[in-house]
């Protein structure tokens, strides 16, 4: 009987370092402490400049989850310190990996799914 540990995974290596696509867990921790992503996923109710605001922080923890380096000190203020174009070969391994289908179809599931609407449950300002 085949298992989850015999499904092989399609890690991409960029600067030596393993890109995989963000697993669930990793979706939903980056929506409960970036809830204005949400909003953005969903294509509504965020502005440029909370875009602005919150696309540095964001970012670089979204690439530290799909690289295995959540929560390890140092690591997203060294992604924002890297040249753009090193940062962009990660972010663009980060979405073909957990996107393969394309940005649209990936939101729609996780909308299908009722994804954003549990993440909005568990917010703490949630009633």
């Amino acid at each position: 009987m085949i298992s989850f540990l015999d499904i092989a995974r399609t890690d991409e290596v960029v600067h030596g370092i393993k890109v995989r696509g963000l697993s669930l867990e990793s979706i939903v921790m980056l929506l409960l402490e970036f809830p204005a992503l949400s909003l953005a996923l969903q294509g509504g109710g965020i502005t440029g400049p909370d875009i602005i605001r919150m696309a540095p922080a964001a970012i670089g923890d979204i690439v530290c989850h799909a690289c295995g380096l959540q929560g390890q000190d140092g690591q997203a203020a060294a992604f924002s310190n890297l040249p753009l174009e090193t940062q962009l070969d990660f972010i663009e391994a980060v979405i073909r990996q957990t996107m393969p289908g394309g940005f649209g179809p990936f939101v729609a599931r996780l909308e299908k799914q009722g994804i954003f609407a549990a993440v909005s449950q568990m917010q703490p300002d949630a009633s």
